[in-house]
């Protein structure tokens, strides 16, 4: 099924990177799970929130299941109660509102981190795309429509970056192709 291919991805990844929108939308808990997956290090799971605005309640601040990161443009003052041990807050400058994604890689790269996998939203996958910061992609395509925004991300998306489809496979009634 396209669920388990996406916990196989997050789990060669050595971190799991979504935008603000993406947690407040749909409170993800961003771990690897699954039956062929055997035990391992969970990846770091990355937030870019520059304003703050990741709920306390979430799973990613609560769970406790992975180290948690979450990149700000700004200093807050967390409380105790929002910031469980598995918890970092790191600030990085901002360029007219908003951290510029190759200084995201470039931090990342210097905590030792090689391998990203960006789940999202389409924002975020965007600015990626738009910096020419995507070496491969994996885009599942579903038959249903999922209600909120109206925001998608697709083939077009990938092509427009420069990113070649080098095949794609029927999962259950999902499509993945695969990018390069």
């Amino acid at each position: 099924e396209a669920l388990d291919i996406v916990h196989q991805l997050r789990a060669e990844s050595m971190a799991v990177l979504v935008g603000v929108k993406t947690v407040i939308r749909d409170d993800p808990s961003l771990t690897v799970r699954g039956p062929d997956i055997g035990p391992r290090e969970a990846p770091l799971r990355v937030v870019i929130d520059p304003s703050g605005r990741i709920p306390d309640a979430c799973r990613l601040m609560t769970d406790g299941e992975a180290p948690t990161m979450l990149i700000h443009a700004e200093a807050f003052e967390a409380s105790s109660a929002s910031d469980a041990a598995h918890v970092e807050r790191v600030v990085l400058a901002a360029e007219s509102g908003e951290i510029p994604v190759a200084r995201i890689l470039d931090f990342l790269g210097d905590r030792g981190i090689q391998s990203l996998m960006i789940e999202g939203g389409p924002d975020t996958w965007a600015r990626f795309l738009t910096a020419g910061l995507v070496d491969r992609a994996h885009l599942c395509q579903s038959p249903v429509e999922l209600s909120g925004s109206g925001d998608t991300f697709g083939e077009a998306d990938l092509e427009a970056a420069g990113l070649h489809k080098i095949n794609s496979l029927e999962v259950s009634e999902d499509t993945i192709s695969h990018w390069s």
